[in-house]
């Protein structure tokens, strides 16, 4: 993870590995468990990406 100390790094940043030092630790785990977990095929059914999301809003309410 790399961290962003200047205008030049936020102008040259993965965003799919970047946490905020603003972030807590545990919103930035979640983040990479849903892109662990997300069904990124496009032939999913709507009732799998209902599941996932379902699967998301649970984690956010253990977090808040």
């Amino acid at each position: 993870m790399r961290s962003l100390a200047s205008l030049e790094d936020y102008g040259d940043f993965d965003q799919f590995d970047f946490k905020a030092p603003w972030m807590p630790q545990e919103y930035y785990d979640l983040v990479l468990e849903f892109r662990a977990g997300m069904p990124w095929n496009s032939g999913c059914e709507f009732d799998e990406w209902c599941e996932f999301y379902e699967w998301v809003r649970m984690k956010l309410e253990e977090i808040a």
